[in-house]
Formats: C-alpha cells, structure tokens, sequence
C-alpha cells in the first residue's frame, strides 16, 4: 500500500511539473490578456479582423467583398461608441459598461436611408451584436492590441488596435 502511494505521489508530482514544449510556450507569449478598461478603449481606433459564429464559421455580412479596405471600426469616446464603415444609417451609439459588458443606450438613432442590401445587412449584424450585452476582452498578440468582443451567442468578434494620436 505504502508503494503505491509512493509512486502515485511521484507520477503526480512529475505531471505537475511537466514543463511546456517551445510551440506551447510560444503560443503562451503570443497571445496575453490585458487588463478592460474604458481608457485603454479610447486609446485606439478598432479595425475588424475576424468575425466567427458559434460554429467557428466567418460572419460573412460583416465582410462587404465591394470594400475589402474598408472594415468596420469602432472608436469609444465619452459613453459614445463610434463606428466607421457601416456605410448606411447609424454611425454612433450610445453606451455604457457593468464591468466588461457593453450596454447601448435605447433609442439608437438613426437616418432611415436606403441602402443595398449588402450594406444594410452589414449594420443589422453589426447592431446586432451590440445591442445584445456583449462582453469585451482587450489582449496582445505577438504585441498588437486587440479587442475581443464575444456574445451570448458565441459569436466572436476580433478587432486590432491602431493607437489614435491624441
């Protein structure tokens, strides 16, 4: 019984101690979390990089293939967030924040522009999004600010950090 135990005790402190492989600990490096704050928010201007559903399959809508350039941005700024590139009706709302979740302010106000669908589709999706209480996570990857945004849904939104000269 005493050997046993004995060597249970040695199995698990070996596993503790399994230091990670050069690929883990790269992958550790590469991407770490930084601490949510409405400052660090405001100190860049937030392009869309990666929008994925809960099944990991891209958010086309959020995509327009007639304006590759042009992703969606996101600047906040006094309860305000703005957003760059929706190309039809809102390109504000208001907000504020309980811990990391965003909360848009009701009414949205909009113009009631025709738009093509595509457009129109985009800022829906877009709105979406953000009317829904979404979290908000802020992490460096290979030393890029980026911003995280994931919602009820699973849906997962990544913009990177361009810092905005103030």
């Amino acid at each position: 019984m005493t050997r046993i135990f004995i060597l249970m005790f040695v199995v698990g402190l070996l596993s503790a101690c399994h230091k990670p492989s050069s690929a883990d600990q790269s992958k550790i490096q590469e991407l770490q979390v930084m601490s949510f704050s409405e400052q660090t928010l405001a100190q860049f201007s937030w392009e869309l990089i990666e929008a994925t559903n809960a099944n990991s399959e891209r958010i086309d809508s959020l995509f327009l293939a007639s304006k590759p350039d042009q992703p969606i941005t996101l600047k906040f700024a006094e309860k305000m967030l703005y957003i760059g590139n929706l190309f039809c009706n809102i390109n504000s709302i208001g907000i504020h924040f309980k811990g990391n979740h965003l909360y848009a302010e009701q009414p949205i106000v909009a113009t009631m522009m025709g738009c093509p669908d595509d457009i129109n589709l985009r800022e829906s999706t877009m709105i979406d999004i953000l009317v829904n209480a979404p979290t908000l996570y802020l992490q460096s990857r290979k030393g890029q600010a980026q911003l995280l945004i994931e919602t009820q849904k699973k849906e997962k939104l990544i913009f990177k950090g361009v810092q905005v000269n103030k």
